[in-house]
């Protein structure tokens, strides 16, 4: 379904949905708040021409940029066409009142966003997200150049640096980042039959439901009509078009409570012996080896070969003796095992996908090591999608954070799941003749921020920075008020 739509825009569309930036090892998450609107809206013009569009081709610094909600409002974004973007956008990840997505996602006890370092109730309304990514020694130099260029237009609220980690492992010694989905009119080769639907990722284009997402729109001015396509009405315009929601959180990654866990796990064992068994648990909760092999083709022991394989699917296993229908690979992409048969299973994954496009951050630590002196590390989880609440909310809600998934009685999933504080979570580990329960798994995962954003095209950048000034009346309720810092 959706194979057959537009050919992709490629210059519109901004590059970090045709790529995480592989060779740009070092990257920054610079979350900013509007000072000044006019010099705001000055400083996005500029801007325009210095982000990252299409697909990269070759090697050098990217930078892409994303607004959240009141950041579109206090830009000038009139109240008729924040109203035609998505409530998930407009409510945020922030709590106020009747707030129910922190609960709904799982964000609670040492994830509640009052604990947060951004992004939280305590911390000033996020308006701007700017993403650069470069070589180790470049970084730094194109770091202070943004930093120089904001003045008195923007203030800095937080500053996440990043850095990929070796041979494509995440802080707890799995290669990561094995399962993305390519997408129609995506450059690189893959199975055609495998492709999901463009409209899944980029707003303008059919999505597997054979249709094209709900898009925002802007009123009707002399500016709009000059940068943006006609929308659907035939009356105002399309905003959305080649554009797409950012999910951002940053994840903190306990190593040392993870390992050291799976070693209680494994029991008393000898050293060595402990260790493998422990490697063995892990590779059970995550779904795949260190390497990368998945459980699925791999069930006995880890096979390198195998690491970069990802055509599989769970026919062979339904009742997870290979990989556990609790793993973290097996919740967040269920692929063929849902009910009520493969066909409709696979249409349902398609309907759920996201691309991912996170980095972590903070110093490696390895498996069973331990510092005297706890350091931050951990993702920062970033995912493209075109509708939220269908995709990444129902995946973090309906099948990582359902204990009751695809037939499961009380399995949290065991690597990112909202495992209840002080008590933790089960995960069952199926085994002949007897299963194996691991009961109190705690939480390794705690959310330190979070937000959506809007990942505005070129001409919606363009028309954004075009924006005249709206008085506060006619933008009609604001979700929170702009907290704007005195220059």
């Amino acid at each position: 379904m959706g194979k057959h739509s537009r050919p992709l825009e490629e210059p519109e569309i901004q590059g970090l949905v045709f790529s995480a930036y592989p060779r740009n090892v070092e990257g920054v998450y610079l979350f900013l708040q509007v000072a000044d609107p006019a010099r705001a809206r000055r400083w996005l013009r500029g801007k325009v021409t210095e982000l990252s569009y299409g697909s990269p081709i070759a090697p050098g610094p990217r930078q892409n940029l994303a607004l959240s909600a009141p950041g579109l409002e206090v830009l000038g974004l009139d109240g008729a066409s924040l109203a035609s973007f998505p409530l998930e956008l407009r409510e945020g990840l922030r709590e106020h009142d009747g707030a129910f997505r922190p609960r709904t996602l799982g964000d609670v006890g040492e994830s509640a966003p009052s604990r947060w370092k951004w992004g939280g109730p305590a911390q000033p309304v996020v308006h701007v997200l700017l993403m650069l990514f470069d070589s180790e020694e470049g970084l730094p130099l194109l770091l202070e150049e943004q930093r120089r260029q904001f003045g008195g237009a923007l203030r800095e609220v937080y500053c996440r640096p990043t850095r990929s980690l070796p041979d494509r492992k995440e802080h707890f010694g799995f290669t990561d980042g094995l399962s993305q989905p390519r997408f129609q009119g995506q450059p690189g080769r893959g199975p055609a039959d495998e492709l999901v639907a463009a409209g899944e990722f980029i707003l303008g284009y059919e999505n597997e439901f054979s249709q094209q997402p709900a898009s925002p729109v802007a009123s009707d001015s002399p500016s709009a009509r000059a940068h943006l396509p006609l929308a659907a009405d035939g009356q105002r315009r399309d905003l959305g078009r080649n554009g797409s929601y950012l999910v951002v959180r940053e994840l903190e990654q306990d190593v040392q409570l993870f390992w050291s866990t799976m070693c209680q796990f494994a029991g008393e064992l000898p050293p060595e012996q402990a260790k493998r068994e422990a490697i063995w648990l892990a590779s059970k909760c995550v779904g795949r080896w260190p390497s990368g092999a998945p459980l699925a083709l791999a069930p006995e022991r880890d096979d390198p070969a195998l690491r970069e394989a990802n055509s599989f699917d769970y026919s062979a296993d339904p009742h997870g003796f290979q990989c556990p229908i609790g793993a973290h690979i097996r919740k967040a992409n269920p692929r063929d095992s849902l009910e009520p048969d493969a066909s409709a299973s696979w249409k349902a994954v398609r309907r759920r996908r996201i691309l991912r496009r996170g980095r972590s951050y903070g110093p490696p630590l390895a498996p069973f090591e331990s510092e005297a002196v706890r350091q931050e590390r951990g993702l920062m989880f970033v995912c493209l999608n075109t509708n939220i609440r269908r995709q990444f909310e129902f995946i973090q809600q309906s099948w990582l954070n359902n204990e009751k998934f695809d037939g499961s009685y009380e399995d949290q999933d065991p690597i990112v799941g909202d495992q209840t504080p002080d008590v933790g979570s089960v995960f069952t580990i199926p085994q002949h003749p007897l299963r194996r329960r691991l009961v109190g798994v705690p939480r390794f995962v705690q959310v330190r921020g979070g937000e959506y954003f809007f990942l505005p095209s070129r001409s919606a950048l363009t028309f954004l920075s075009e924006l005249a000034p709206v008085a506060v009346s006619e933008r009609g309720p604001a979700r929170h008020a702009p907290e704007l810092a005195v220059s």
